[in-house]
């Protein structure tokens, strides 16, 4: 089980220098044209309170069924701070694809956002497949490390601009609950991975494990490039959070 969790933490440092992480941590970037990506994280986001149902077991019988659903319950809400932070950050109508509703989904449904899309059904499929609780506790894991990799960059980002304590989603209040998670945090590397060997001990399919992690993983590295490409200048300042 260890092995798992090397492998884990590896593909979580190498998706944390995509280059889109690097971007997100170096860039100097005083507008909110920076945050140009956060329409294309839509359907992952909304389709992530999606996985956690698909994740739970209906009826736990034994620790590990419970702390997998109560990981779910306690990951179950952040889509709405997602929706609270569209609402601060007030994007432009460029950054949604235009000002209608209909050029929104266009944006979020278009053959350039199919990757995005992709993730969210292969890790369907991935849960469907797994044969125990513990199983679907490695698929939570590779999710956590790949958040990980993704907000301790983009916290650069927001203490940077001075955004950090207003953003939710984006910022202190999500980055906080996540170091508080029952089952421990790979925001970093806070807990030993020894100490989540022990928490997801049982029988696994190794090498059926292995090969999910590396697919899980290379499907945020596609993912995350298609949201840098939307990362594009404007000259709207960033001090402009939260006021239209």
């Amino acid at each position: 089980m260890h092995n798992i969790f090397v492998s884990i933490e590896n593909h979580k440092n190498h998706l944390a220098d995509h280059s889109f992480c690097r971007r997100l941590r170096l860039s100097e970037s005083a507008d909110k044209s920076i945050f140009n990506f956060v329409p294309h994280m839509t359907f992952f986001v909304l389709g992530f309170r999606d996985l956690l149902e698909y994740l739970r077991i209906p009826f736990p019988s034994n620790s590990v069924e419970h702390m997998l659903n109560e990981h779910c319950s306690e990951d179950g809400d952040h889509w709405l701070w997602f929706l609270q932070d569209l609402e601060k950050l007030q994007l432009s109508a460029q950054a949604w694809g235009g000002p209608r509703i209909a050029d929104a989904l266009e944006l979020i449904w278009s053959p350039q956002s199919a990757a995005i899309r992709r993730q969210i059904y292969d890790i369907v499929i991935m849960i469907n497949n797994c044969k125990s609780a513990q199983e679907k506790l490695i698929i939570v894991e590779c999710l956590e490390a790949a958040f990980a990799a993704f907000i301790e960059n983009l916290n650069v980002l927001t203490k940077r601009m001075g955004v950090y304590h207003q953003l939710v989603y984006f910022g202190e209040h999500h980055y906080d609950k996540e170091s508080e998670h029952t089952m421990g945090s790979w925001l970093d590397t806070a807990e030993p991975k020894k100490q989540k060997t022990q928490k997801v001990k049982g029988v696994l399919r190794y090498s059926v494990m292995e090969q999910m992690i590396d697919d899980i993983f290379t499907g945020f590295e596609t993912m995350f490039s298609c949201w840098e490409k939307s990362m594009v200048k404007s000259a709207r300042p960033v001090t402009q959070i939260g006021h239209a």
